[in-house]
């Protein structure tokens, strides 16, 4: 009970192990709140998203036995599926992001009972999407010439959406604020994103299994353009399909998580927040 209690630091420099065991720690004290916080907006969408291939194969799997097979409405049909799924992550990037703003930063100020954390999730979801969009942009022009490139510029930007929210700054400061920073970190960022992968990976493995056992029966086993199976088994599928969308939205959260800390470990490194903040306290005290 205790433990759960220690305050958990934002600005301060880590080891990669150190910056793991962080990100979980996090995770252990607020998983109540974000668990609840992704089932009131998140999960709506992704049950929504998840009748599609569940009850509507026909438009979401192509018939194995019949290539040739396709429903014109299929391509809107994919449309709303992935549109669906993409606001579903907006929306689970902008919890995490805020309440990790929220816990670390305003409530160490003093202001957290002026904090609207609902208004703030919805007003992120627009910033983080701007960012998103403007560093893939920039992430795609630099692969358009060779590939190593847009991969050292993707790990310099990965960070990109947590920095607007943070630091209240439009998508375009952020971006230029990766990029300053973001060589002289580079290999720390990208061995951290590569750790984070392997274990969220093998996480979402398990929770995935299910739907992609399904997925597999109705591909195999549908006729003429994917005939409905028994509504017993459709239900099932997409509660799978539910769990296995929802889970990977919450575990994506590891990863949200491990690089904010990054941009935590990266800041105090060049500012010495932390410790310009300790000699202001002491000042003060005299």
């Amino acid at each position: 009970m205790n433990q759960n209690l220690i305050p958990i630091e934002f600005y301060k420099q880590r080891d990669l192990g150190e910056k793991i065991n962080v990100t979980f720690d996090f995770i252990k004290q607020n998983f109540k709140e974000i668990f609840v916080l992704m089932a009131k907006t998140v999960l709506p969408i992704v049950a929504f998203i998840a009748i599609i291939p569940a009850f509507f194969p026909e438009f979401f799997i192509s018939n194995v036995k019949q290539l040739e097979y396709v429903s014109p409405s299929a391509p809107l049909i994919m449309l709303v599926y992935y549109l669906g799924y993409f606001a579903a992550m907006l929306y689970g990037q902008s919890i995490i992001n805020t309440l990790m703003y929220q816990k670390l930063i305003v409530s160490k100020e003093g202001n957290s009972e002026f904090f609207d954390l609902k208004s703030e999730i919805n007003s992120n979801v627009f910033k983080i999407f701007g960012t998103s969009m403007l560093a893939g942009l920039v992430i795609m022009g630099f692969s358009l010439l060779l590939i190593i490139p847009g991969i050292i510029v993707a790990v310099m930007l990965n960070y990109a959406p947590t920095v607007a929210v943070f630091e209240k700054i439009s998508p375009s400061k952020a971006i230029s604020k990766c990029w300053k920073g973001g060589l002289t970190n580079w290999w720390s960022t990208f061995g951290l994103i590569i750790v984070v992968a392997i274990i969220v990976g093998i996480l979402n493995f398990f929770t995935s299994l299910p739907a992609t056992i399904f997925t597999f029966i109705i591909a195999f086993t549908s006729t003429n353009g994917g005939e409905a199976h028994g509504i017993i088994f459709k239900s099932f599928y997409f509660l799978f399909h539910t769990i296995s969308i929802f889970g990977a939205i919450i575990l994506s959260s590891i990863s949200i998580i491990a690089l904010a800390f990054q941009y935590g470990n990266i800041k105090e490194q060049k500012e010495n927040i932390s410790i310009n903040k300790q000699i202001s306290e002491f000042e003060n005290l005299k």
